[in-house]
């Protein structure tokens, strides 16, 4: 571009790093769908951690990967005469074996890619207004004639 001189402007800084952060992102879903697939379980000394962290996270135990737990159970399915004393839900059991380090390593992964977007914002909008602070004079007076 012409009027950007020698340096890179800073949209196409700014969406080359939003394509890298999205093919990191395509990356990392890959990896975590192998990791919850597997059937060995994880070392406690990677688990004691993510259990004590998982209610700061909103972990939940709901399957990652396009699978319904069979406890849920859509409102469109039961019929009318279903309508039966509410029970409390059953107590959650604690997150087990690979899907709480996925979901964690997802959710630590979401907060690293929303401060980096918002590191670029504030970089892409600092330099614009410092941009614009070169190119319009400070001390400019108008005369009323």
């Amino acid at each position: 571009l012409p009027s950007s001189g020698g340096q890179i402007p800073m949209i196409v800084v700014m969406g080359t790093s939003l394509i890298t952060l999205a093919v990191c992102q395509l990356a990392l879903i890959l990896s975590l769908y192998n990791l919850v697939s597997r059937t060995d379980a994880p070392s406690p000394v990677y688990l004691n951690p993510l259990q004590t962290i998982a209610p700061f996270l909103c972990l939940g135990n709901i399957p990652l990967v396009g699978q319904v737990p069979t406890s849920v159970v859509p409102p469109w399915t039961q019929g009318q005469g279903d309508t039966e004393a509410l029970q409390p839900p059953p107590e959650i059991p604690k997150l087990k074996g690979w899907n709480l380090i996925a979901q964690a390593i997802d959710r630590l992964a979401f907060i690293l890619y929303t401060a980096i977007i918002f590191i670029f914002l504030v970089s892409y909008i600092g330099a614009a207004k410092a941009d614009l602070d070169t190119k319009m004079p400070k001390n400019v007076k108008f005369d009323d004639a």
